[in-house]
């Protein structure tokens, strides 16, 4: 069943005359070399390599003949220095620390030919932390139909400091009960902390207690907003960084949002950075 943001976006698009199937005839003209899906779990497309890692987790939803390919090792992207046309990454930077994620985007850079576009989304902790501050979650359907609901928790017992671990930290609580109930203290020096710290700081002493398992590879343990992805892509190379939309990519086969930005919409960050060095019009 498509999720409420998506169909929004298609009666939108229907009734601004946009096709929204988005039929592929021409999407790849200006892109006919290498593409790659990284963190690719379901996606299947032929014009696309997908990388990902081999777990529990994702038995049953990799399709047949993906590179394997552990963020959390650092090791080298397996492409040589400009091969690459496109890159695409969703929900996966949340799963894996600063320094993994530093590594995945100075590889991408080095292989990524000039002009070559790097596409990001992931949940947006921006989105995410004002909501907590103004405990206003009444948007946020994914995490409360999906998670909760389907857990049969009483939306009225789940705090705002639920939705930031669940979003940001999953593994400090990975029990079905509420924070309130689980770890009362915690809950407690959340809130003081919430109030007390900025933003990133507290975002970041969130994440500090939750580190990558392999066997608890579907966990959120990391932040983002555009300012942090402004900022780690500029160090890897990247001086052309800019926020995008739901199916806004510059790039035409990223467009496609049957295949690409389907995972929560309404709760997502897109970030796109191109690799400019040479281009003269930057």
């Amino acid at each position: 069943m498509v999720n409420d943001g998506v169909d929004v976006m298609r009666r939108f698009a229907i009734r601004s005359g946009y096709d929204y199937r988005n039929q592929e005839a021409g999407a790849y003209e200006t892109w006919q070399g290498k593409c790659i899906n990284i963190g690719a779990g379901s996606f299947s497309h032929p014009n696309w390599t997908n990388l990902d890692v081999s777990s529990d987790h994702y038995v049953g939803i990799q399709p047949a003949g993906f590179v394997e390919y552990d963020l959390t090792k650092k090791i080298p992207l397996p492409f040589e220095s400009n091969e690459l046309d496109l890159a695409y990454c969703s929900h996966t930077v949340e799963h894996i620390k600063n320094d993994d994620a530093s590594n995945l985007f100075r590889e991408v850079y080095r292989c990524l030919k000039v002009g070559g576009v790097f596409r990001i989304t992931c949940p947006n902790a921006d989105l995410f932390y004002y909501a907590a501050r103004m405990k206003n979650f009444s948007a946020f359907k994914f995490r409360t139909n999906h998670w909760f609901s389907k857990r049969n928790i009483d939306l009225d017992t789940v705090q705002p400091e639920d939705y930031l671990i669940r979003a940001f930290a999953s593994q400090i609580n990975p029990t079905n009960e509420v924070i309130e109930r689980a770890k009362p203290q915690l809950l407690k020096e959340m809130r003081a902390n919430l109030e007390e710290m900025d933003k990133a700081d507290f975002l970041d002493w969130l994440t500090s207690k939750v580190k990558f398992s392999i066997k608890n590879v579907g966990s959120h343990i990391n932040w983002w907003n555009h300012a942090k992805f402004s900022e780690l892509l500029s160090e890897a190379g990247f001086d052309a960084i800019y926020p995008s939309t739901f199916g806004g990519s510059i790039a035409a086969p990223m467009r496609n949002t049957q295949k690409f930005d389907k995972t929560v919409p309404e709760e997502s960050i897109y970030v796109e950075a191109i690799k400019t060095s040479g281009i003269p019009v930057f």
